[in-house]
C-alpha cells in the first residue's frame, strides 16, 4: 500500500529560486545541486541559484516555497489562460503549458475544460540506469506477430471497457475493470495482479489500482520491455456516473490486452510487462508509483511503449503522434523504422517534444527510462475528449486507424523483446546465433558475441538488401568485430547462420 500527495514531493526550498530558464536543456550546464522539474523544447524549469545558470532566467518563486504549491497544466489550446485559471492562479503560461499555484484550493475530481492534464511538478532525470545488455532489434517472426492483431478483438475489448459506464479511478466500476483485465491476462498464461495504492488529491485521501502482468524472458529475464496504457477515465460533469472513455483510454488498454493475447504465445529473449495504470487522469499517479518502484528496484527497462487515445483520425489528421525526449530518441527512430517495415500503411509524426508529459510515458522519463507515447494526432480537435460521448460508436468510421496503431506498438515491443521461435527453454540459447551486440547504436565497429562455439557466417545487409559487410567466425572464436567505417548511417539487417541455426537483428549505424 503506497501513499502519495497530489504533488508527490513536499520539497520546501529555503533560499533557492524556482526558475524559468530560456534555452535548450541539452545545451545548458546544470549545477549539480540544481533540480530540473519540467523540460520543453526551448525552455525549462529548475530549482537552483540564478547566478549559477548560464542562460536567460526568470524567477518564478523564491524564498520559502514548496512543490506542493504548484501544478503543471497541459492545455488543449496554446495560451488559454482562462482554462489554466480554472485550476489555480496562473504564474506562467507559454504555448500549451501553464504553471499554476494551487495553494489552499480544494479541487474536486473532474476533468477541466480546455485541459489535457493537471499534474504535479516532478524532478526530471535524463540518465537511464544501465540496461545490462544493449537493446537488440528485429527478428523475422515479428511479421507473423503483427498479422495476428485482430481488429474485432480490439473493438470487443474497447466495448467491454465502455460498458462499465465509468472507470473513474476511485470507483467500484474501475476496480471491476481492473479485476477483469487481470483475469483476462491470467487466461493467457501470464502472472498478473491488481495492486492497490493510496494517494491524496487536493488534500483528500483516495484509493486506486494498477494492473500488472509479466511474461518472463527465456534467456535474459532481467531485461524488461513494457507495453502500457491507463485504464481510468474521466469527464467534466459527473465522472462518478458517466465516463465511458472508449478512446481515452479504452483504446490503449485494449491494445495492452491484445498484445498479451498474441505475444504470450511466443518466446522472447527479454521479459515483457503488460501494465494498465490507475489515476492517470489525476496526474499520472499510478504510473508514477510504478516507475519510482522500478527505479528503486534497479529494473533494467530498455523500452516503454505507452498508448493513450488511438481512435480519432479524420483524413487530415490520420497520424500517430510519437513525442520523445533526448533519452528516448533512439527508441523513437527505431519505432519509425519498425512501423515503416511492418505497418507501412500507418503514418507516424515523430518529434522531439520533451514538454509532452501529459501521459504515463512521462513517469518513466522522470526515472530515466526510454519511453514513447503513441497518441492520435487530432487529440486537440477530438470533440468527444473527456465527454460522456467518448463512445466507440463515434470512432468506427476511422478504423482501421486504431488497429494500425496497435500493430505498430505491438511490433515495437516484439522487436525489442527479441522473439526466439519455437522450442526454446528458459536459460537456453539454442536457436540463437547472437548472444549480444554492441554498441547500440553502432558507429565505427559492431561487436557480435556469438551464442555458440561453432563456425558462423555473419552478414550485414543494407536497406536495399545488398551485402554491406560479411565476416566468418572460426570454431571456438565466440566473438567477431565488423568494421563499419565505410558504411553510411542508416538501418541495416544483421543476419547470422551457424549450422542449422539462423538469427537476425536490425542494427542502427550512426556514422
Amino acid at each position: 500500500m503506497i501513499t502519495a500527495l497530489f504533488a508527490i514531493l513536499a520539497l520546501v526550498s529555503s533560499g533557492t529560486d524556482l526558475l524559468l530558464v530560456e534555452g535548450d536543456l541539452r545545451d545548458t550546464d546544470i549545477p549539480e545541486d540544481a533540480s530540473v522539474y519540467h523540460v520543453s523544447e526551448n525552455w525549462f524549469m529548475l530549482a537552483g541559484e540564478q547566478a549559477q545558470i548560464n542562460g536567460e532566467t526568470t524567477v518564478l518563486d523564491s524564498g520559502e516555497w514548496s512543490l506542493d504549491d504548484y501544478a503543471l497544466v497541459h492545455l488543449r489550446t496554446p495560451g488559454d489562460e482562462t482554462s489554466a485559471a480554472s485550476v489555480g492562479e496562473v504564474v506562467f503560461i507559454r504555448g500549451n503549458t501553464a504553471l499554476v499555484r494551487t495553494t489552499g484550493i480544494q479541487g474536486e475530481i473532474r476533468a477541466y475544460p480546455g485541459v489535457h492534464l493537471v499534474q504535479p511538478l516532478r524532478e526530471y532525470r535524463e540518465t537511464a540506469p544501465a540496461a545490462g545488455l544493449p537493446a537488440p532489434l528485429s527478428n523475422p517472426l515479428v511479421t507473423d506477430i503483427v498479422q495476428q492483431v485482430n481488429q474485432d478483438s480490439l473493438i470487443a475489448t474497447i466495448q467491454h471497457y465502455e460498458d462499465y459506464q465509468t472507470r473513474l479511478c476511485v470507483t467500484d466500476q474501475f476496480y471491476n475493470s481492473c479485476t477483469w483485465t487481470r483475469d483476462k491476462l491470467i487466461s493467457y498464461g501470464l502472472t498478473a495482479q491488481v495492486e492497490e495504492f493510496d494517494f491524496t488529491f487536493y488534500g483528500n485521501p483516495y484509493t486506486s489500482w494498477n494492473v500488472i502482468a509479466e511474461q518472463p524472458g527465456l534467456i535474459d529475464p532481467d531485461v524488461i520491455v513494457i507495453i502500457c496504457g491507463h485504464l481510468d477515465s474521466i469527464t467534466m460533469s459527473n465522472p462518478y456516473e458517466t465516463a465511458p472513455g472508449a478512446d481515452d483510454n479504452g483504446s490503449g488498454s485494449a491494445t495492452v490486452v491484445e498484445a498479451a493475447r498474441i505475444l504470450s504465445d511466443h518466446n522472447f529473449r527479454y521479459t515483457i510487462r503488460y501494465l494498465c495504470f490507475g489515476a492517470e487522469e489525476l496526474g499520472l499517479i499510478g504510473s508514477d508509483f510504478y516507475a519510482q518502484e522500478a527505479a528503486a528496484n534497479g529494473d533494467s527497462i530498455i523500452a516503454v511503449m505507452n498508448l493513450d487515445m488511438i481512435l480519432y483520425a479524420p483524413d487530415s489528421l490520420r497520424q500517430l503522434f510519437v513525442p520523445y525526449n533526448t533519452l528516448s530518441q533512439e527508441l523513437a527512430m527505431n519505432m519509425e523504422t519498425i512501423t515503416a517495415t511492418y505497418v507501412p500503411e500507418l503514418e507516424l509524426n515523430v518529434q522531439y517534444s520533451p514538454g509532452t508529459t501529459y501521459s504515463d510515458h512521462a513517469s518513466f522519463w522522470q526515472q530515466g527510462y526510454p519511453a514513447l507515447l503513441g497518441i492520435e494526432q487530432g487529440v486537440d480537435e477530438n470533440p468527444w475528449y473527456h465527454q460522456e460521448t467518448d463512445l466507440l460508436a463515434n470512432y468506427m468510421e476511422f478504423f482501421p486507424f486504431g488497429t494500425e496503431c496497435a500493430k505498430a506498438a505491438i511490433a515495437t515491443v516484439a522487436v525489442y523483446a527479441d522473439p526466439l521461435g519455437e522450442g526454446i527453454e528458459a536459460g537456453d540459447t539454442t536457436g540463437a546465433v547472437f548472444s549480444s551486440l554492441g554498441p547500440v547504436p553502432a558507429s565505427s565497429v559492431l561487436n557480435v558475441i556469438l551464442a555458440g562455439t561453432g563456425a558462423a557466417e555473419i552478414t550485414l545487409y543494407d536497406a536495399a538488401g545488398r551485402t554491406a559487410e560479411r565476416v566468418i567466425a572460426e570454431p571456438g572464436q565466440g566473438e567477431v568485430t565488423m568494421d563499419l567505417t565505410a558504411l553510411p548511417a542508416g538501418v541495416y539487417l544483421l543476419s547470422g547462420r551457424a549450422g542449422d541455426q539462423s538469427d537476425s537483428r536490425l542494427v542502427v549505424i550512426t556514422n
